[in-house]
């Protein structure tokens, strides 16, 4: 086997505002068996995302790439060896895009339409100082983003720690940004309280990775009854946003199964996508501070926190 530098660069659609730099955003991603010394770079300009990684090439792809021009073709197994290389690559891309829009407070941070690798994209090295056009037919490897917020000095520490925690973003939040951007005020609501179903079973399960076929295979327990009892014995409280989210999950009910057109207020709508972002987040915020606790109390199960104040003014599931 031998050592070579894989990279991946993608273009941003509509760009990342960031903070004046003449040296790209870097960070750092943990290593896999197969990839090593990870990476993932955002351009000063903030209108490209590169991520590298040093991988073991087998001898015979070495040596092609040796011999093989960039505008040449690679033979098809030692082509899908590299597309094996990419495809990690191209998805530690997607993880850290994620995460910057998860992690921002602006909401202007959306995705769009999926976006295909640029002409050049596709490299390799072997000192991962000198790079080489990869020799591969077409193709390109798509990244789901479009990005309009800031990336800061500040925002970036955040995501490098969450990187540490190989933490993933929630499929969840994509579903937030389908009520943020949908025209009609029923499909909002809809694809919002899909977003606050899916985040407290994601949520449970890193939580607690043994609940998982409970929540995938079993009927799904109601919305308030997630929010509420579970979540208090899986977390330690309950969410401090159960009643609007079991109002929510009830009216959805109504606007799928009832025939008639339900009329909905454009300024509630607008507050029923706020409360379900606010109630994701704070069940990130649970999630990692008990993962924090765990990590600083590996002896033992941390206490569990105590439910805030305000949760009893929402009742109980």
């Amino acid at each position: 086997m031998s050592p070579i530098w894989i990279r991946v660069t993608n273009a941003i659609a509509g760009g990342l505002r960031t903070e004046p730099s003449n040296a790209p955003f870097i960070l750092n991603l943990k290593d896999l068996q197969q990839a090593r010394h990870r990476r993932v770079e955002v351009s000063a300009a903030g209108d490209r995302v590169t991520a590298a990684a040093l991988i073991d090439a087998s001898d015979a792809l070495f040596q092609a790439l040796q011999v093989t021009p960039s505008e040449g073709s690679l033979v098809l197994g030692l082509e899908s060896e590299v597309l094996a290389a990419i495809g990690p690559l191209s998805a530690a891309s997607h993880q850290v895009l994620r995460l910057m829009q998860q992690e921002t407070e602006d909401y202007s941070l959306l995705p769009h339409n999926e976006l295909q690798g640029i002409a050049d994209g596709f490299e390799w090295s072997s000192d991962g100082s000198r790079w080489n056009q990869l020799p591969l037919h077409g193709g390109s490897v798509a990244v789901s983003v479009h990005a309009l917020g800031t990336l800061n000095s500040r925002l970036l520490r955040g995501i490098q720690t969450l990187l540490d925690n190989d933490e993933r973003p929630l499929l969840a939040y994509e579903h937030v940004y389908q009520a943020e951007t949908s025209d009609g005020l029923r499909f909002k609501w809809i694809e919002a309280t899909t977003a606050a179903e899916l985040a407290i079973k994601e949520v449970l399960i890193r939580i607690t990775p043994t609940i998982r076929p409970l929540l995938e295979e079993l009927p799904s327990p109601p919305l308030p009854k997630l929010y509420g009892p579970i979540l208090e014995a899986y977390a330690g409280e309950r969410s401090p946003y159960l009643k609007v989210l079991a109002e929510g999950a009830e009216r959805r009910n109504k606007l799928i199964h009832q025939p008639e057109d339900l009329r909905l207020d454009d300024q509630e709508v607008l507050d029923y996508i706020v409360n379900v972002r606010s109630a994701i987040r704070h069940l990130l915020e649970l999630y990692r501070r008990l993962r924090d606790n765990k990590s600083a109390h590996p002896e033992g199960p941390a206490p569990a926190a105590p439910a805030p104040a305000q949760a009893s003014e929402f009742g109980s599931a």
